[in-house]
């Protein structure tokens, strides 16, 4: 009996013993797997972080290379390389340019708006802009992709006009602790970045003040007149109200008071021969008449609006907006007299209410927009200075209001007229206002004057538009336009200077220009 008590303590002391050997083994195994574990969190979170500065670095490298695609793309995948790998002297990034316009909503499949190109940007040489020459994109061919918002075509570094960059790289990371395990290293995955400059087809723009001068003299055609109001609709349509007031004028000057349409256009009535007045006589009256006429009416016809939208997702004109319904019923000059076309006193007008040294109506909308507000006359006018009204103002000034004009048509009066005209944009710009021009018609082919020696009213009008946005440089008419070569050079410069030969053409610059006001630099998710 006793020697079983004896054995059976014998036993269980080994069997204590055996468990406290166990457990002993169990910590062991743990605890090597907690290291193991520690271990490989660090190496993850140093693969995380160095993601996360690879995400750093490949950011800079697109926004920085997108302000070299004004120059040229191949210098931009060139500065993208450049920056990265001044953050980062390992980097070896990749870059590719693309040509961002709006998606056409009402095609299915959806595809670009081909009517932003070349004016936004042009993906190639080959025209006519469409889906034969520049295809969609197939699980075996590079090519177009879209989303409901915005298209990215494949763009050609050399011959292209391109307002994005994407660019991507990836890291190697070494493991410290993993090695131990049985993994050396890990990979941060390709890390992407897509900068555009520019309108960007969608993007949000920055907040804006832009008054629209639109020529609508007795030369501009009721074909021409119906398609520029086309354009314009479809410029609002690209905006944001929340962060753009638009007013709208016109060349000459609208009533400005009618209830039916603000931008009628003033009448013209050519008094009566009295009985016994002599022709000289009657000539003089109907002059002096004329002088008081002209001055009559407004150049900025149509407030400032910010309800020219719907609420709706899709961009829909409102058409209870006086600024849309002004757009709507901007009819030609011809039918109620001739005033002719006086650019320095209209671009004045424009400029004195937009800088508010004339009343208007931006102290009663919503001040709160984020951002700094950059002020912008967009002025289209289609052929030379036919300035009948008689009146000298010294300038721009705060303290120098009234119309401006030099009296006539001949060769040196006509001169003068684009030379004021040149005078009063300098003092605009010198206000900080951003002028675009637009060429239309014979503005392209007229002289600031009667004879071949004078300069062309293009060139008045380039040298009136602000510079060019990304380099600095002076805007420049470099051709007449009569080509649709010439025609997409001009418009795809990046400057502030654009031509256009029929109404047609109007819409996508009018888009475009209001796109380049919104400018700057943005990072965007391109479609897949």
């Amino acid at each position: 009996m006793n020697r079983f008590v004896r054995l059976s303590r014998m036993s269980e002391g080994s069997r204590r013993g055996d468990d406290r050997g166990a457990v002993a083994i169990i910590m062991a195994v743990v605890v090597v797997v907690l290291f193991a574990a520690a271990a490989i969190g660090v190496d993850i979170a140093s693969q995380v972080a160095a993601k996360q500065r690879l995400h750093d670095t490949i950011d800079m490298a697109a926004h920085e290379a997108s302000f070299s695609l004004t120059t040229s793309g191949s210098a931009a995948l060139a500065a993208a390389v450049a920056t990265a790998k001044a953050a980062d002297p390992d980097s070896s990034p990749e870059g590719k340019l693309y040509c961002v316009v709006a998606s056409n909503t009402k095609v299915n499949p959806l595809a670009p708006d081909w009517t932003q190109i070349p004016a936004t940007c042009k993906p190639g040489a080959k025209t006519p802009y469409n889906t034969t020459n520049y295809p969609r994109k197939t699980p075996t061919k590079d090519g177009f992709t879209c989303n409901e918002a915005i298209c990215a075509i494949p763009c050609d570094p050399v011959v292209g006009s391109c307002n994005t960059i994407s660019v991507w790289d990836s890291k190697t990371v070494k493991y410290g602790f993993a090695p131990v395990i049985g993994f050396d290293e890990g990979n941060t995955g390709v890390v992407v970045s897509t900068a555009c400059a520019g309108s960007c087809g969608t993007s949000t723009p920055n907040p804006m003040d832009v008054v629209i001068m639109a020529d609508r003299t007795g030369s501009m055609s009721e074909t021409n007149r119906k398609a520029m109001v086309t354009g314009i609709e479809g410029a609002l349509k690209t905006m944001n109200p929340l962060m753009h007031y638009v007013a709208l004028g016109a060349l000459h000057k609208s009533k400005g008071t009618s209830a039916t349409c603000r931008t009628d256009p003033q009448d013209y009535s050519k008094p009566s021969k009295k009985s016994g007045e002599t022709t000289t006589a009657y000539n003089n009256r109907v002059a002096a008449d004329l002088q008081v006429q002209v001055k009559g009416g407004s150049w900025v016809a149509v407030p400032f609006s910010n309800n020219y939208l719907t609420g709706a997702t899709t961009p829909t004109l409102n058409y209870s907006s006086e600024l849309v319904a002004g757009v709507g019923c901007i009819r030609n000059e011809a039918s109620s007299g001739s005033y002719k076309t006086h650019p320095a006193s209209a671009l004045k007008g424009a400029a004195r209410y937009l800088l508010g040294w004339d009343i208007n109506n931006l102290g009663s909308l919503p001040a709160d927009r984020p951002g700094t507000v950059r002020k912008a006359i967009i002025f289209e006018t289609d052929g030379m200075p036919q300035e009948v009204l008689d009146e000298h103002s010294t300038g721009l000034s705060l303290n120098t209001p009234g119309d401006m004009g030099v009296g006539g048509e001949e060769s040196s009066q006509v001169s003068q007229a684009c030379k004021n005209f040149n005078d009063i944009a300098t003092q605009t710009k010198d206000e900080g206002v951003i002028i675009i021009t637009v060429g239309f018609g014979s503005a392209n082919t007229a002289n600031c004057g009667n004879s071949k020696s004078t300069p062309k009213v293009r060139n008045a009008l380039a040298a009136a538009a602000s510079p060019h946005p990304g380099t600095g440089e002076a805007s420049k008419a470099e051709s007449d336009c009569s080509t649709t070569k010439e025609k997409t050079d001009e418009n795809g410069d990046g400057d502030f200077y654009f031509c256009a030969s029929n109404g047609s053409e109007l819409g996508p610059i009018f888009q475009t220009a209001l796109g380049s006001l919104s400018g700057g630099v943005k990072l965007i998710r391109l479609p897949r």
